[in-house]
């Protein structure tokens, strides 16, 4: 959808709530219009209506319930900070960390556990705590609360704060990546590419790609492709090398879904990274390695509208669908560019 229609899809968003100020779905949909146009003030106050939505297709996790007061930037004291959806999201919104660091006494944030060993490592503070999100905590260990995606509401209010932010650079296991780029080098190849081809969220069919044509569209003799791809693909990875002799690096020791430090650490031992959007995206990003997006047609509102380059992670670049389901475009410009 190019800015007209979304300029379209705002008017009859905005009429809809005109018709029923109180119908959350609509402001739902109108947060994520707005956000897709960078119009980011307006956009993150709707946002805070995702609680309230009746589609239930849309996972927007779930609430803490707490008689704590909600956090602002005015309010110092101990902040207790919760995830509300996937890991992807909670890897994008921790971005906000040095900068949320120095508005208050001390951090309790709440994460997936995968993600506390890169955490810790990368921010290693007196004052920030980290808690497993399954793990009860009593309301006296803080003062205030705030949901990880209510936090841009007061910390990226325009695509300058994006630019002028302090970033958080996850650091990997730096002996356990030296190890594996060791492992992954070979006179024979001028560069090393981690790929990864399927994502499990709600569009699957319009986001997945199969290996066959993903590699197939990207191949050269001269790049090492490493699997980053979490879940069961040894099958896909044998038929390709049995039909068209192509290989494809599969480094079965680090378990790409529950061990996220050996993922970061796989990855950052790669040159670059090509991949569908899933969680392997924001993980490269926040680790600075150079990579290319592919994103479907109607993409996700943080990848903006007809953006080249992401506003979240420097280091990743966008390559779209030109139309639904069409993904040839978008893989012949990869193909020329890595060479």
């Amino acid at each position: 959808e190019g800015n007209g229609n979304l300029k379209e899809a705002e008017f009859y968003t905005r009429k809809a709530i005109d018709i029923d100020p109180s119908y959350p779905d609509a402001h739902y949909n109108l947060a994520h219009i707005l956000l897709k146009g960078k119009e980011f003030s307006e956009g993150w106050n709707e946002h805070e209506w995702r609680w309230k939505m009746t589609n239930k297709t849309i996972n927007c996790g779930s609430q803490l319930q707490t008689s704590k007061p909600n956090w602002s930037p005015d309010r110092r004291g101990r902040l207790l900070l919760w995830p509300e959806q996937g890991l992807g999201d909670e890897i994008m919104f921790l971005s906000l960390i040095p900068d949320l660091v120095d508005y208050v006494d001390q951090l309790i944030i709440q994460t997936d556990p995968r993600l506390i060993p890169l955490l810790r490592r990368s921010l290693d503070q007196e004052k920030i705590k980290y808690i497993p999100k399954k793990e009860m905590i009593d309301e006296t260990k803080y003062d205030f609360h705030i949901a990880m995606g209510s936090l841009p509401k007061f910390l990226r209010t325009s695509l300058n704060d994006f630019k002028v932010s302090k970033q958080l650079m996850l650091k990997v296991d730096q002996v356990r990546s030296n190890q594996l780029r060791e492992q992954l080098t070979d006179h024979r190849f001028q560069k090393i590419v981690g790929i990864s081809w399927k994502s499990k969220s709600i569009s699957k069919k319009n986001k997945s790609l199969s290996l066959e044509q993903f590699i197939l569209s990207i191949y050269s003799p001269d790049i090492r492709f490493v699997c980053l791809q979490y879940g069961e693909v040894t099958e896909e990875i044998e038929y390709i090398k049995k039909k068209y002799n192509i290989e494809i690096c599969e480094v079965k020791e680090v378990d790409k879904y529950n061990d996220i430090d050996g993922l970061s650490a796989l990855i950052k031992a790669c040159d670059e990274v090509v991949s569908i959007h899933n969680v392997t995206v924001p993980l490269a990003g926040a680790l600075a390695v150079k990579t290319k997006v592919l994103t479907v047609y109607n993409n996700a509102w943080w990848w903006g509208i007809d953006d080249k380059d992401s506003y979240w992670y420097p280091s990743i670049k966008l390559y779209r669908q030109n139309q639904n389901g069409e993904w040839e475009q978008a893989l012949k410009q990869i193909k020329i560019e890595l060479q």
